[in-house]
Formats: C-alpha cells, structure tokens, sequence
C-alpha cells in the first residue's frame, strides 16, 4: 500500500527534533518524497497543489532544522558538481 505524502510527514516531523537535538549538521541522502515532506514542514505546503519552490533533481537542498524540529529553507536546487565516472570522492 506504500504511504501517502502526510504519511511521510508525520514520519520525517518525528525524525527531525531528533537529528537536531545536539546541534551537529547531518546530511541525508533521500528520495523527493522525503525532500517534499521537509518543505512541507518548512514552508506550511499542504502537498496537495503545487510546492511553493520547483525541486530540481540532481541537486541539493538545504534545510535548517531547531532543536524544536522548526524547519526553515537555507536554499534549495543548488547544482551538484559534476565528477568525470570513476574519480575517487
């Protein structure tokens, strides 16, 4: 059955004072649904018209997170630079 949008909110808003609690950044690589959910949670979208922001794919997107689990934008669709195949990270 798989979960609906507000599904992966109510899971992401029960992860994200959790991440945040001793202040250390924390990176996290995911599916546009669980972006979508922390945009959501940052911008008030209730996910069922357009998001306020296009998400671009193949980019990051930065998020702010209080110890309270508030969640604000940094910025979004920042271009990933690209790696000719097989360079070593």
């Amino acid at each position: 059955g798989g979960e609906s949008p507000r599904d992966v909110l109510e899971r992401v808003r029960s992860w994200l004072p959790r991440i945040a609690a001793d202040g250390a950044p924390v990176a996290a690589v995911t599916h546009l649904g669980v972006v979508r959910a922390v945009l959501s949670a940052a911008t008030g979208w209730d996910m069922t018209t357009k998001p306020p922001i296009r998400l671009q794919s193949e980019t990051l997107h930065r998020f702010r997170v209080d110890r309270d689990g508030t969640v604000s934008i940094v910025e979004c669709n920042v271009p990933l630079a690209a790696r000719p195949v097989g360079d070593a990270l």
